[in-house]
């Protein structure tokens, strides 16, 4: 079972074992999906400028997750490269 705890300098530390990793870069690959399917929706939305403003904010804002998700995702396939050895 995952475990989160702070270590002697205040910072947030988390294990994981194999499975909860694997759970996990699952989940978070289907939401780098989603976010994509998002994007693209807006994008042609948007596209040649006829976009309204709220979705231009929301082409943008889908566009920040996906990229925040993508960093979480290779951060967790780091983890279970080294959960691996």
């Amino acid at each position: 079972m995952a475990e989160i705890d702070y270590n002697n300098k205040g910072e947030l530390v988390c294990s994981l074992d194999a499975s909860e990793c694997a759970l996990l870069k699952d989940d978070v690959f289907a939401m780098i999906v989603r976010a994509d399917k998002k994007v693209e929706h807006y994008e042609d939305l948007c596209m040649d400028g006829f976009g309204t403003e709220s979705q231009t904010t929301l082409l943008e804002k889908w566009r920040e997750r996906a990229a925040m998700l993508r960093t979480i995702h290779r951060s967790l396939l780091e983890v279970s490269k080294s959960i691996e050895r």
